[in-house]
């Protein structure tokens, strides 16, 4: 089973067919900006991230599908994140499928 935890449609492309997975929640790190420094006016900030929330427990023949920034902070084998590098298909410049899921961060 393949779990979609990001706000966005994910289409997974496999041979001559597209997997669609719904949204079926959200995970997400917890962030806090902190002020770093300043120039011409602008603030400069640092994002500083911490927990991971909305993340099911590990669920055996499961994988989560979240953000990139998610499965990086996740650290855990079956949560994974679209890539949507060169390989991902594409219409009028925008992510419309992917072929692969990337481990981790």
């Amino acid at each position: 089973m393949i779990v979609n935890l990001t706000p966005h449609l994910i289409r997974i492309a496999r041979g001559n067919d597209i997997l669609e997975l719904p949204s079926a929640g959200l995970a997400r790190v917890t962030s806090t900006e902190i002020k770093v420094g300043e120039h011409d006016g602008i603030p400069l900030v640092r994002t500083k991230f911490s927990e991971v929330v909305g993340l099911p427990a590990p669920t055996p023949g499961t994988i989560f599908v979240v953000s990139a920034i998610v499965a990086a902070h996740a650290n855990r084998d079956d949560v994974v994140s679209p890539d949507t590098g060169g390989t991902a298909l594409r219409k009028d410049g925008q992510v419309w499928a992917v072929f692969n899921l990337k481990v981790g961060g």
